[in-house]
């Protein structure tokens, strides 16, 4: 396995962060409960 630098996978987080969020609030608001029974 190959070893990143701690510094890059700040930035990737930190520039991934705001599309996660929106892509997740996104998620969130169009998800209906699911009973299968």
């Amino acid at each position: 396995m190959t070893t990143i630098d701690p510094k890059i996978q700040t930035r990737l987080i930190r520039d991934l962060e705001p599309t996660v969020e929106i892509e997740l609030e996104r998620h969130v608001a169009t998800t209906k409960d699911w009973y299968p029974h």
